[in-house]
């Protein structure tokens, strides 16, 4: 699974997006790889480099139909940060569509790639993951591809909410096997950028551990999210896209 990083206006990707994606185009050739009946040349080798594991493990959950491929799922359908892009058509060019785009190009095929194309942010990211695809599928072991700068967030998203999950479906917290492979900020922000949203990310986990505390089921957490969230409150409908600027040196980030 990769978390959605923005769009350029003109739909095309941010440095840290192509990096995310070279990150699971590189795990994508390298289970595949692995599997029995399958070769590295088949699948186009391997490029990219998605930096350390924290568990080692390069699996991910598979399409019955493909059992030697793993599947990429793409995460996102825009930001509340900016406007989204529009289309040739005139329609919106959700994240996760331009992502697959990419891989397509790279040469993995269509029957391998999944979207998710509700979400706004690193907990929509989260909770849509888990509804639309891990659980159906019945997936266990997922590697979750994202940036450095914002492992840390998504980390503690995912294991709160997969955890939610595992605990109440499945009477175990650590039934679902989450592999978090983060891949090199180097070179990508000024340091003061990245500083910037480093301060911002450390807030983030800060208010969601707050808002989580509580929580004991994934009733609670839709409660929460549908009943006061911006990116999915109707209540706070108005608000979105209209939240305040963000800082100049923040807003380069998304």
């Amino acid at each position: 699974m990769m978390l959605g990083g923005g769009l350029l206006p003109d739909g095309g990707m941010p440095d840290w997006v192509v990096r995310r994606l070279e990150g699971c185009l590189h795990l994508y050739h390298t289970q595949a790889a692995s599997r029995p009946g399958s070769s590295s040349a088949a699948n186009g080798g391997s490029s990219g480099n998605t930096g350390s594991s924290s568990s080692g493990s390069t699996a991910a959950g598979s399409l019955p139909a493909a059992p030697h491929r793993p599947a990429i799922v793409l995460l996102g359908a825009g930001t509340p940060h900016k406007p989204p892009v529009i289309d040739a058509g005139g329609y919106v060019l959700h994240e996760s569509t331009a992502y697959a785009d990419y891989l397509i190009s790279r040469g993995v095929p269509a029957a391998d790639l999944l979207k998710e194309a509700q979400s706004y942010d690193t907990v929509g990211n989260g909770y849509f993951s888990l509804l639309q695809h891990a659980l159906p599928a019945g997936w266990r072991r997922i590697a979750i591809v994202t940036s450095d700068f914002h492992m840390p967030r998504t980390r503690a998203t995912f294991d709160f909410i997969y955890s939610l999950a595992g605990r109440q479906l499945h009477g175990d917290a650590a039934w679902f096997d989450l592999d978090y492979r983060p891949v090199s900020d180097e070179g990508i922000f000024p340091a003061d950028v990245l500083a910037a949203r480093a301060e911002k990310e450390a807030a983030a986990i800060e208010a969601w551990q707050r808002n989580t505390a509580g929580m004991a089921s994934l009733a609670d957490l839709h409660s929460w999210l549908f009943a006061t969230h911006l990116c999915y409150s109707v209540s706070r409908q108005q608000e979105f896209g209209r939240v305040q600027e963000l800082d100049p040196k923040l807003a380069a980030t998304y």
